[in-house]
C-alpha cells in the first residue's frame, strides 16, 4: 500500500490499486492513526512531507519532491534554472506500471506542447503535482476520510507538517 521513500518515509502507493480492497484498507490506516493519535500511542511510520501536506490540506511545495525522490528534485531545479529547448520536453511523462509504460499527459494535449523557456515553471508545477498528489489522489482521500472520521480536520488544521510528524510518530 505504501512505498518507502529515499528519506525512509512512507508515501501512497499510486500502484496500490493491484489490491482491490485498498481503497479501504486507506480509510481502515487513516482510522488507525487518528485512534493511535488520541490514545496517545506513537506509530512507527514517519509519512512523506507531501503526504502530511495532504492530510492537513496546505499546498504542496517544490521542496516536498526532495523527500519523495532527490533526483527528480534536482531535475525539476536544473528545469527551473537551465535552458529547456534543447532537452525536447513536452507535457507528458512516461510511467512504468508493472513493466507496461504509460504516458501521462500533464496537461491537455501535453504531448503536443512543448515545454520552453517561458512555461517550464507551468511544467515543473504539474510535474510534481502528478507525482506528489494526483497519483494516488484516491489513496489520500480514502486515507482522510479515516482519519477525519476520528479526528475533524478542523482539530488538526493549525499543526504544521512536522509537529503532525511528531504527534504521530513521537
Amino acid at each position: 500500500l505504501f512505498t518507502l521513500t529515499e528519506n525512509q518515509t512512507y508515501q501512497p502507493n499510486p500502484s496500490s490499486g493491484v489490491n482491490s480492497q485498498h481503497i479501504e484498507y486507506f480509510n481502515f490506516i487513516g482510522k488507525v492513526i487518528a485512534r493511535s493519535l488520541i490514545q496517545r500511542q506513537y506509530v512507527k511510520c514517519h509519512f512523506s512531507r507531501s503526504f502530511i501536506r495532504q492530510i492537513l490540506q496546505v499546498p504542496l511545495k517544490l521542496k516536498d519532491l526532495e523527500d519523495y525522490d532527490a533526483n527528480i528534485y534536482n531535475s525539476m531545479n536544473s528545469i527551473l534554472q537551465e535552458d529547456v529547448e534543447p532537452l525536447c520536453l513536452n507535457f507528458s511523462i512516461d510511467i512504468d506500471d508493472f513493466g507496461q509504460m504509460k504516458t501521462i499527459l500533464l496537461k491537455d494535449n501535453g504531448d503536443e506542447i512543448d515545454v520552453t523557456n517561458d512555461n517550464k515553471r507551468e511544467y515543473v508545477t504539474l510535474y510534481t503535482n502528478y507525482k506528489l498528489r494526483k497519483s494516488i489522489i484516491n489513496q489520500v482521500k480514502a486515507f482522510c476520510e479515516g482519519f477525519y472520521f476520528l479526528i475533524p480536520h478542523e482539530k488538526i488544521k493549525l499543526f504544521s507538517p512536522s509537529e503532525l510528524d511528531l504527534m504521530i510518530c513521537g
